[in-house]
């Protein structure tokens, strides 16, 4: 069966080899220089049958081989025996051409810790657990099991079969199956890219509490009572309009500017002021966008200046930083677990995230506002298990090319399906886990307020930094396990967007070195590597600014709520039917099969 597999292993590292054709020496002096002939190296396929018509044109090695299904100009056309196509790819020099140092893993421990990096991030720490506060704890696990199960774990090997398969970006690799299927991976570029944005400020929110942890006392955001205070006044500098409710007359009393309540926004302070006196505060959100915080904007540039250093030390380099990001935290997630399980009311928090209520996912139910009364609007059942299935493609980072992008730097030999299933269930693992941690500090806050563990969750990133701090401020040594949990949380986040640029500039690189033929621009760009990293990081950076002023949270809410709920979900079922629709049911199993060294 060796002559069905392709070239051994790391042939891709050392290109052609013996397998590639007959090899004859030629002496020169006293210096011998093997020359490959120019046979086709096509691997042995079972029921060897006539290829389908197609052109015949020149691969990327300079071979002749048949169109694969759906290339080259008119309509999309799909030989008649699907099969014939994969034989094609893999008939295909290009598919065993040397790889350069920047774009081959060292090993597949490399690989895997990379791609794990990738999958969990800051996501796994804030959103699973507040996605299951939401959805009716334990219950919450079923729809989520079924999606990583018939959704996650399948579409996960498609996408690293797609990049090991191909060697491509993500839209070469699509663009090889049919070039109309690019415009499915330039979606999902553009999704990665908006991820991308609002994920360097998060960052850099993180950042500034790490910082603000380095202190000997409490931190101040760690001080009873004040963690809402410091993010949403001293982090986002947040306004609220404030009106009087009725049409009478309202009070008049000055604030500290001499400004009445009623005739604009105000400031935190403020807000809470016009609240004892009756008045009605809402967020101003878009409507008082503010300039930019240059100290987020600092933190910001600093977080894009490290992510940008190790994309530019390209994979062989990029292991070193590997080991030391994605170990580190695991170990600080599982101090902050036996921190939080020994703490007084923990079982209170760990019993409301571990009770199913499993009504919820068949019954639709009355949606309640921030203080737990209803707003007569009812929520759809529905919506559990698309909360899950969305999350599944968000947290395995599905959809974006970041999975295509590491897997195209794979040789042809690593097990797809291994890889795959190490990955995914790390991923899972550390979200349960995580939501364990997180669960039993919740219920230490509870009980040390007094109040149920419902009235101390706050939604979205205030998880993280409203009631998590306000937790730490009131175990003993709050500056000390503060640090570690922000740390933690910025190496995941540094990780995870480590992937989602690399991704970026490699589809762009891809592009740019097609059009190198003919653009001595392109040629320049794609020679000095330095350059696309830091032209990516402005191009992508600059948008990033949008999240720098007070609006946002709603910003965020507003991107993330659109793309992970909605365009990740439909880029991940637009892949499983553009192959299955090139290939076909039983040509995408052989072509698996073929990819996994099994045909």
């Amino acid at each position: 069966m060796e002559e069905l597999n392709g070239p051994p292993a790391g042939s891709r590292q050392a290109n052609g080899g013996a397998n590639g054709g007959d090899m004859e020496t030629v002496g020169q002096g006293d210096v011998e220089i093997s020359v490959r002939q120019d046979v086709p190296r096509v691997p042995s396929f079972p029921s060897e049958e006539p290829p389908s018509p197609g052109d015949v044109g020149q691969s990327t090695s300079g071979l002749p081989v048949q169109r694969v299904p759906g290339q080259g100009e008119g309509g999309m056309i799909c030989p008649e025996d699907a099969i014939t196509g994969v034989k094609k790819i893999f008939a295909d020099q290009s598919y065993y051409d040397t790889k350069v140092e920047t774009q081959a893993w060292t090993s597949r421990t490399t690989f895997i810790l990379a791609s794990i990096g990738c999958a969990v991030g800051v996501g796994n720490i804030w959103r699973f657990p507040y996605m299951c506060y939401r959805n009716g704890g334990a219950a919450f696990m079923i729809p989520y099991l079924i999606s990583i199960t018939t959704l996650g774990y399948p579409l996960f090997v498609l996408e690293t079969a797609l990049g090991q398969g191909t060697g491509k970006s993500p839209v070469g690799a699509l663009g090889t199956l049919c070039p109309r299927l690019k415009g499915l991976a330039w979606l999902g570029f553009s999704a990665n890219a908006c991820i991308t944005c609002y994920y360097m400020v998060v960052l850099s929110w993180a950042l500034k509490y790490l910082i603000a942890s380095c202190t000997m006392g409490t931190p101040e955001f760690a001080i009873e009572g004040n963690a809402p205070y410091y993010f949403q006044h001293v982090m986002l500098d947040k306004r609220y309009f404030c009106t009087w409710p009725s049409r009478e007359s309202s009070p008049s009393p000055p604030t500290p500017t001499g400004v009445r309540y009623d005739v604009g926004s105000v400031e935190w302070q403020d807000k809470d002021r016009a609240l004892e006196l009756g008045y009605v505060c809402e967020n101003a959100g878009f409507l008082d966008e503010g300039a930019l915080n240059t100290d987020q904007v600092g933190l910001f540039l600093i977080v894009w200046s490290i992510v940008l250093a190790m994309v530019f030390m390209g994979t062989k380099s990029l292991k070193y930083s590997i080991y030391v990001t994605l170990p580190l935290p695991y170990v600080v997630i599982v101090i902050m677990f036996f921190r939080g399980v020994t703490l007084d009311g923990a079982g209170e928090g760990l019993k409301y995230y571990l009770t199913p209520n499993i009504d919820i996912l068949f019954n639709d139910r009355e949606e309640l506002n921030s203080a737990g009364e209803p707003t007569g609007k009812m929520i759809p059942a529905v919506n559990i298990w698309l909360s899950a299935a969305s999350h599944i493609f968000y947290s395995l980072g599905l959809g974006q090319g970041m999975l295509i992008t590491y897997s195209s730097y794979n040789p042809s030999h690593y097990p797809i399906q291994a890889n795959s299933l190490i990955v995914s269930a790390a991923n899972s693992l550390t979200e349960i886990f995580g939501g364990f941690a997180t669960f039993s500090i919740l219920g230490y806050l509870a009980k040390k307020k007094g109040v149920t563990v419902d009235e101390v969750v706050a939604g979205g990133p205030g998880l993280v930094f409203e009631s998590l701090p306000e937790a730490f401020g009131l175990m003993p040594a709050p500056a000390f396990f503060a640090f570690l949990f922000f740390f933690m949380l910025l190496l995941l986040g540094i990780s995870s967007a480590i992937g989602m640029f690399e991704s970026i500039v490699c589809t762009i690189r891809n592009q740019l070195t097609d059009m190198s033929a003919t653009s001595r621009t392109a040629e320049r760009i794609v020679s000095r590597h330095w350059i696309l990293p830091i032209l990516c990081s402005i191009l992508i950076g600059v948008p990033g600014l949008l999240f720098c002023r007070r609006s946002a949270e709603q910003w965020i809410d507003l991107v993330d709520g659109t793309v992970s709920f909605f365009l990740l979900s439909l880029i991940g079922v637009g892949e499983f039917l553009a192959v299955s629709w090139v290939f076909g049911i039983k040509a995408r199993a052989f072509l698996l099969l073929c990819t996994l060294h099994m045909c």
